[in-house]
């Protein structure tokens, strides 16, 4: 079957169990309107931002940035939880006897939490609306492939953590760390030009930046491709690094756990 053929069937497999659970599914979507609500008070208390040159309206930086921490989140912690619960279910002993190769794996274990992410970036930016959220003259043709790459670029980094479980079956502290470390220095929540010039060096280096940088630019500017073709340019050239070194991870730790004989252990 091909890579992309068991990407939809993982995906399915794991939308069927979501959906039988809509207890969190509710309790994440109150989540999502209580941060809103309480970031359009920090809004009103702020007034004009004058450190967001762009636009000045907090709320609308802070819209933005977190519907690309959402993405991250989700495609970051997800692969790992895949693999976390076919250990714990039983199914990963199976799976590493099936006649798959890694990427296919690697994609199965990808796929829901990319197309998760991906319906609750909208989804908040929805909720936002009603509270004041407004994108001035948005460039959607860019913005949308935007967030598409983002995060499959944040699933490569997610694939990384599924190759730490293989090995150590844990691995939930540490996304939840970088997930908040990278959404610190990267400026979800505040521009980067208030950090010391070592962490501005620092948030270069996250892909998130670049993410935020050309969703923010295509929503609140009405920016075109040129004006963020270097972040675009920089995120896929992060994946194109980060996908195959963390596909050829998760192979090196499936065989590790196979020859230590703990594909079954949790």
């Amino acid at each position: 079957m091909s890579v992309a053929g068991t990407a939809v069937l993982f995906a399915g497999r794991d939308l069927r169990i979501a959906r039988s659970y809509r207890f969190p599914f509710i309790m994440t979507i109150l989540g999502t309107v209580m941060s809103l609500i309480t970031f359009r008070f920090i809004a009103e208390l702020v007034g004009d931002a004058s450190a967001i040159k762009a636009t000045g309206d907090y709320f609308a930086f802070v819209v933005v940035g977190m519907v690309m921490a959402q993405v991250l989140e989700r495609t970051l912690s997800g692969p790992g939880g895949s693999v976390r619960q076919e250990q714990v279910q039983g199914t990963l002993e199976v799976l590493a006897t099936k006649p798959m190769s890694i990427a296919s794996l690697a994609a199965g274990w990808s796929g829901y939490p990319i197309m998760e992410s991906l319906v609750s970036a909208v989804a908040m930016m929805a909720i936002a609306v009603p509270l004041g959220f407004t994108a001035r003259d948005p460039n959607l043709l860019v913005a949308i492939p935007t967030i598409v790459i983002a995060a499959v670029v944040f699933s490569a980094i997610g694939l990384l953590a599924a190759a730490f479980v293989l090995v150590f079956q844990q691995a939930g502290a540490i996304t939840r760390w970088l997930s908040a470390g990278l959404a610190l220095i990267s400026g979800v929540f505040f521009p980067i030009t208030l950090f010391p010039r070592a962490v501005q060096l620092l948030a270069e280096a996250s892909p998130l930046t670049h993410a935020l940088r050309a969703l923010r630019g295509t929503l609140l500017e009405g920016a075109g491709i040129e004006a963020v073709a270097g972040s675009l340019l920089t995120l896929v050239a992060t994946g194109l690094v980060l996908l195959p070194v963390a596909i050829a991870a998760v192979g090196v730790a499936l065989g590790r756990a196979r020859q230590r004989g703990t594909l079954g252990t949790y």
